[in-house]
This record gives structure tokens, C-alpha cells and sequence, in this order.
């Protein structure tokens, strides 16, 4: 099998031409469906996957679409940005774009930004995902994290965390290589075997056309060729390309910090020293009002006081009146009662004296 440094579109026109390929041709929903649960090569070990049978994979499930033969490398594919991106401006406001061919997005230092994966990626339940940052980004401080796993029987889109800690501020276009994917085959938990008809299928796919990918490292590679390579990339590089540095923001935040505390420090003590400068007056002056309150409070208790101690004698005043004349009541009435006692028996003699009468005549 003959070898290549990278895979062209015309081994891939060659692949799709042979007859015996017609089902490559068909979308890669429908090969999915088709491919899914079963593994159409059983005979390649459950292991990491080479360029030649991630091709075959590829085109026999279509677990990536659209697949750009040219970003595939020995044992990984280079996944670029699609355009979309998402952040968080300084007021906590989202930010939503997606980039024409034209455009360019920056990330200032220190930032997050959530960024779109081209491909749609419709994993077989036999095959993990695992991807991370491309090496030459690396190299511009940036961070993704380490081997995110896309889990089997995946479909859909990426979208990743990247992380400027650098005081650098990059510029990134639609289209830059940002990731690299690696396919790893599981092992078998239940039987792959596939139907007659899928047989016949794989029987008859001739692969035949693709090379095997092997682009040899170029050697003597220093520290200097992966930052200068890393940050005056037109795809995706520092804004200012004269300056070949990465430096981190976070000693930057922390003098920032710093400073803040130092200047709100000076205004401390600046203000201390205008207090003390007015303090004496001022607090001569808080005294002296403090007194007056206090002056005035102790006047109206005062008041108080004796209105009511006015009122609980007008009080005892009213008690004893009413005292005298109840007791002036019963005097008038025990009088009333002895004048009714002495006018009784003048009556009684009267009656007597006009009965004797009657009777005489």
C-alpha cells in the first residue's frame, strides 16, 4: 500500500468512483442508521485507530460530515472553527456571532470563550471520542483542557471552553484548525455481528484506493519554531506579532489587585488627615448641639412632671368633693327622714279626733 503525506481529494474521488463503493455515496444519516449498533470491521482490534481505518469508518457510518480528507494525519483529525462563538461581556451581557469568511473575532486577555466545532459528528456505539487543543495552540498559553471524551452514540455538534490566562490578545477566523480528534475502538460488551444484507454491503467495499498517511516530523525542532509558528498564524495568532511572548495574566491581576488596595489605602489615609484637620471643630460643634438636646429633653420632662402632678392633685381634689357630697346627701336625707317621724303622730291624733266626732253625733 503506498504512502502519502497527506490524503488528497482525489483519493477519496478514486474510493467513491469504484463501483463496488456505491454505499459510501449514500448520506451519512442513512449509513449511521445502518451502522450504528453494528461494527462493519470487527477483524481491526479495539484499539486507537490509524488514518486508514478512521477513513473506512468514516466513510462506512458517516460518523463525521462534512470530512475534509486533508485534516486527517496519522492518528488523529483536525477539526476547525466553525464560526460560532459565545461569551460574556464585562456587563454580564451574552454574546452571541457567528463569523463570515471575512471576519475575525478576538480574545482579549484573560477571557472565556465558548467557540463552535465545524463537522456533525454521529459517533457509532463502538467508538469513543477524545479530543484536545492542537498542539500549536498550546504554545500560545491558551487552555482547553485535558481529553474531553465525546461519549458513543453521540450526535451532534462541539462547542469548547477556551481559556485566555495570557495578557496576549489573539484574533481568530472561520475555518482555523482548532482541534484535534482521536478514534478509539471499544471493546466488545455484546455481539456486533451484522445482518446479511450489511454483509453483503461490507463483502463488496473496496478501500483499496486510500493510502496510508505518514508525514514524517521534521526534526530539531526548538522552542522558538513552535512559538513563532503558534503566534503569527494568520488563521488564528497574536494581534501584535512583533512581540514573540506569552506571559500570563494572572501576576498582572494580582498587581492590579494590589494597587486597587494601595490606592484605596492612600484615600484612607487622605481622608483621615482632612478629619482631623475639621474634627475638633466638628466635634465641638456635635457636643454643643448634643447638650442643647439634652438640655431641652430635661426642660420638657420637667414640664411633664409637674402637669402631672397638677392633674394627680386635681384628681384628689375632685375625689374628696365627691366624698363631701355624698356624705352631704345622707345628711339631707336622714334630716328628710327624722321631719317625717315628728309629722306622723300629729296625723294620727287628727284622724282619732274626727273618729270621736263621728261617733258622737
Amino acid at each position: 500500500m503506498r504512502k502519502v503525506k497527506e490524503l488528497k481529494d482525489e483519493d477519496i474521488n478514486n474510493l467513491l468512483q469504484n463501483p463496488a463503493n456505491n454505499f459510501l455515496t449514500k448520506p451519512p444519516k442513512e449509513k449511521y442508521v445502518e451502522f450504528k449498533e453494528h461494527d462493519p470491521f470487527p477483524s481491526i482490534p479495539d484499539s486507537l485507530l490509524n488514518s486508514y481505518d478512521i477513513v473506512r469508518y468514516v466513510y462506512t457510518t458517516g460518523m463525521i460530515d462534512p470530512f475534509r480528507p486533508k485534516s486527517l494525519e496519522r492518528a488523529v483529525y483536525k477539526c476547525n472553527f466553525s464560526g460560532f462563538y459565545r461569551y460574556w461581556d464585562e456587563n454580564h451581557k451574552q454574546k452571541d456571532g457567528t463569523l463570515s469568511d471575512s471576519d475575525e473575532l478576538r480574545l482579549p486577555p484573560n477571557s472565556i470563550l465558548f467557540l463552535g466545532i465545524e463537522p456533525t459528528f454521529q459517533i457509532p456505539t463502538y467508538i469513543v471520542l477524545r479530543f484536545n487543543l492542537k498542539v500549536q495552540h498550546v504554545y500560545k498559553g491558551l487552555l482547553l483542557g485535558t481529553g474531553p471524551i465525546v461519549d458513543p452514540g453521540f450526535v451532534g455538534k462541539l462547542y469548547i471552553p477556551l481559556h485566555n490566562l495570557t495578557l496576549n490578545e489573539y484574533i481568530i477566523k472561520k475555518n482555523a484548525p482548532l482541534i484535534s480528534v482521536e478514534f478509539t475502538k471499544l471493546s466488545r460488551h455484546y455481539d456486533r455481528n451484522f445482518t446479511k444484507k450489511q454483509e453483503k454491503i461490507i463483502n463488496a467495499l473496496d478501500f483499496s484506493a486510500v493510502p496510508i498517511i505518514d508525514n514524517p516530523i521534521e526534526p530539531s525542532r526548538d522552542i522558538n519554531f513552535y512559538l513563532e509558528n503558534s503566534l503569527t498564524n494568520e488563521m488564528f495568532g497574536k494581534v501584535n506579532k512583533n512581540e514573540l511572548s506569552v506571559e500570563s495574566s494572572i501576576p498582572e491581576a494580582i498587581m492590579e489587585a494590589k494597587k486597587a488596595v494601595k490606592s484605596v489605602r492612600n484615600m484612607k489615609i487622605i481622608f483621615y488627615t482632612i478629619a482631623g484637620i475639621i474634627s475638633v471643630g466638628t466635634i465641638v460643634a456635635i457636643i454643643t448641639l448634643i447638650v442643647g438636646i439634652f438640655g431641652l429633653i430635661k426642660d420638657v420632662n420637667n414640664q411633664v412632671f409637674n402637669i402631672s402632678d397638677d392633674y394627680h392633685k386635681i384628681i384628689r381634689e375632685n375625689e374628696k368633693i365627691q366624698d363631701e357630697h355624698k356624705k352631704l346627701e345622707d345628711l339631707i336625707n336622714n334630716l328628710q327622714s327624722d321631719i317625717n317621724n315628728m309629722q306622723q303622730p300629729e296625723k294620727d291624733k287628727k284622724v282619732v279626733s274626727k273618729s270621736s266626732e263621728n261617733k258622737a253625733q
